[in-house]
């Protein structure tokens, strides 16, 4: 039985992602909330919500062979969790904290087999440094960009590019929302190799 790929996200971003190398995926949007338990490091945070989303598909899906593909993306800066904004106006404030700083963007991504019923849960960091933005720089983009849905309002493609100062320190498709060389790399670890499916 040939092993089929299924999205617990109703990312367009990763979507397309995965599309990008060849992996079209069925796609099923898991119900879980987005809430961090108290004293929860941003790393836990990241790595339970991507289980808890893979497991939540689980039991939606029609018997066969899966490889489940989950993750959740934010925004820290120090240690305060940037999610997503959900209004303008809240995209504003994360910007305006954003600006002339480093960032770090983790996305936890859980892959669950059900060929060997096993799972790799991982958390992949990458670094980005904001230029300084004015008000009206901040508004601007906001109002172009639909970046509500985007872990601390912004998104990395397209004209998000203009917020950087220097570019970035690791995994550009993990700011995206899926680190695909870990995905690579730990689909691997399960015996799965996703240039074959």
């Amino acid at each position: 039985m040939r092993l089929r790929i299924c999205l617990a996200s109703g990312s367009p971003r990763r979507r397309e992602l995965l599309l990008s190398i060849g992996i079209s995926p069925i796609v099923v949007v898991p119900s879980v909330p987005e809430v961090r338990q108290p004293a929860e490091r941003a790393e836990g945070f990241v790595r339970r919500l991507a289980r808890e989303k893979g497991e939540a598909v689980l039991s939606e899906l029609e018997p066969g062979e899966w490889l489940i593909i989950a993750a959740d993306t934010v925004v820290v800066l120090g240690e305060e969790v940037l999610g997503k904004p959900g209004t303008e106006a809240a995209a504003e404030w994360m910007l305006e904290k954003l600006s002339g700083k480093t960032h770090r963007v983790l996305t936890g991504l859980a892959l669950l087999c059900t060929q060997k019923m096993e799972r790799s849960i991982s958390c992949t960091q990458t670094l980005v440094r904001f230029r300084e933005l004015d008000s009206d720089s901040i508004r601007r983009y906001v109002t172009l960009d639909n970046v509500s849905d985007c872990a601390g309002g912004y998104r990395i493609q397209g004209r998000g590019v203009a917020l950087l100062d220097g570019g970035i320190s690791g995994s550009y498709s993990n700011v995206v929302g899926l680190p695909l060389e870990r995905l690579f790399l730990e689909a691997g670890k399960l015996g799965v190799d996703l240039l074959k499916i």
